[in-house]
């Protein structure tokens, strides 16, 4: 802020030497001053305040102005950012494997089925699908039940 008084020109030049933080509501009604430092924001930072005539050091003193993010804010935003991100890589893992299984090839298809039956154990390599107790294998499901020679 510069200022000019009979020729000679003022400045008042401040730094931040306070992290920002939230007002408090009854201290914000109870006090007019504290209305201004908080601004529509509701959230004040600390800050040093030189004032210099013809570069020469009048008064320092310190005060409140508006800022707009305390760190627990920016914390809040940035877990909130990392949340959006993993939800978009699992909703594109989801539509890339969709898309791979509705484009694969009978070959790929075949295949498929054939590890699906072979993982399930070794009581599946002779062939046997339990139809009749109610325990039947992924392979047995996706081939229908039907039973492998």
């Amino acid at each position: 802020m510069n200022i000019d008084l009979d020729g000679k020109s003022m400045s008042e030049r401040c730094f931040p030497v306070g992290e920002c933080e939230r007002c408090d509501s009854e201290q914000k009604s109870k006090s007019k001053s504290l209305k201004e430092e908080c601004g529509s924001t509701g959230r004040r930072k600390k800050v040093e305040c030189i004032v210099l005539k013809e570069d020469k050091e009048l008064q320092r003193f310190e005060s409140y102005r508006p800022c707009n993010r305390t760190i627990a804010d920016e914390e809040f935003l940035m877990v909130q950012m990392q949340l959006i991100c993993v939800l978009i890589g699992i909703c594109s893992i989801l539509a890339i494997q969709k898309q791979k299984k509705a484009t694969a090839s009978l070959f790929d298809q075949r295949k498929r089925i054939h590890d699906a039956y072979f993982w399930q154990g070794s009581d599946n390599l002779a062939g046997t699908t339990s139809k009749g107790n109610g325990e039947g294998t992924a392979a047995a499901s996706i081939l229908g039940d039907v039973e492998m020679v």
